[in-house]
């Protein structure tokens, strides 16, 4: 008896403080903790569904883009790389400061290479389709049309044409900003 009291003594004290005295969960803890995991699972559900509203597009991304161009007689082959902010506002207007930085090798006796920067500044309207497609500008011949991913988080596109003389193809990828 008297080694078993010893024990439970020697037990108690080396137990941490926080597990001698540790309180049972309250209601308040499984409230938080089933609004947490409501709330993840909302989240969730919106990103595997697709589901895309206009309000999940609002908002400032910065986008990067690659462009290749490629024409014939004389040669010419051209790289473009943009860089831009789009900030996409609940009013249906979007503003974009927009700079295309190009490098084009030509056919000649020699041949040379030219490099630009072009910077771009502007405003357009923009909408979101009931198939959740983005739709920049207003003319339907020369708007963007572009697939919003991840919940709004992401939107990219891609582009290519072909001329008689050439051919052109775009990549671009814009990522929502904090």
């Amino acid at each position: 008896m008297r080694i078993s009291a010893v024990l439970l003594v020697f037990t108690l004290y080396a137990l941490p403080v926080n597990a001698q005295a540790q309180k049972p969960p309250t209601n308040a803890d499984f409230a938080a903790l089933t609004a947490t995991v409501n709330a993840l699972t909302a989240r969730i559900a919106k990103l595997e569904s697709g589901a895309i509203t206009s309000a999940d597009v609002v908002g400032t991304y910065r986008l990067f883009s690659l462009g290749i161009e490629m024409h014939s007689n004389p040669a010419d082959i051209g790289n473009e790389v943009a860089d831009a902010t789009i900030t996409f506002r609940a009013d249906g207007t979007a503003t974009v400061n927009w700079t295309d930085y190009r490098a084009d090798l030509h056919q000649g006796s020699p041949w040379f290479i030219t490099h630009g920067v072009d910077p771009v500044e502007g405003e357009a309207p923009w909408s979101l389709t009931s198939d959740g497609r983005l739709i920049v500008g207003s003319d339907p011949n020369d708007s963007l049309e572009a697939t919003v991913g991840a919940g709004g988080r992401i939107i990219f596109w891609g582009g290519q044409s072909q001329t008689v003389n050439g051919s052109w193809s775009q990549l671009a990828i814009a990522v929502k900003l904090p």
